[in-house]
């Protein structure tokens, strides 16, 4: 009688090991989930600040994508670079000639002439956070100012250039980020 008890207890013992065991192997597995579980949240929660981050790090590159793209003569719309009041008529006066050579006097205004629109370029990021615009604070008043308004696609990236800030500059470094905190 007592080998079948002994028997009946191991076997009970055993199985309460078991499920021992594998209660303890699943708490230490759930404390891994949970802190796997706890890292992705924050990563996820610090990914938007990041990517803001990315952006202003790079936002020398991403301007000058711009200029090159409308030196280029293209716009942001993939189409050329065209100033849609056919009536402008914005020349630099003799006192402007005087002061900046480089901009002849009754010479129409041109970014490429201007440097302080060049030098002004600057990236805004949207309320969402998640898009950027390019602006300049070198648009000036007056005429030069109607001038550059004048131009409906000179700010932005075309298709191409977009593809290479969302795919060289800023998703190799949302990988960086995301696999040193995960």
């Amino acid at each position: 009688m007592s080998d079948l008890f002994t028997v009946s207890f191991e076997f009970w013992v055993g199985k309460a090991l078991v499920v021992a065991n594998a209660f303890f192997y699943y708490i230490s597995e759930m404390g891994t989930i949970a802190k796997y579980l706890t890292q992705v949240k924050d990563a996820r929660d610090g990914l938007i600040d990041e990517s803001v981050s990315i952006v202003q790090k790079n936002q020398d590159k991403i301007v000058n994508l711009n200029k090159n793209q409308f030196t280029d003569g293209f716009g942001s719309d993939d189409q050329d670079l065209i100033n849609i009041d056919p009536t402008f008529y914005g020349t630099y006066s003799l006192f402007t000639s005087k002061l900046y050579p480089n901009k002849p006097f009754g010479g129409l205004y041109d970014f490429f002439l201007t440097g302080a629109f060049i030098h002004g370029l600057f990236i805004k990021m949207g309320d969402d956070k998640l898009s950027f615009t390019i602006d300049s604070t070198g648009k000036g008043s007056g005429e030069k100012a109607l001038f550059f308004s004048s131009y409906k696609n000179l700010f932005g990236l075309d298709s191409k250039n977009t593809a290479i800030v969302n795919y060289q500059y800023i998703y190799p470094e949302i990988l960086t980020y995301l696999n040193s905190k995960i």
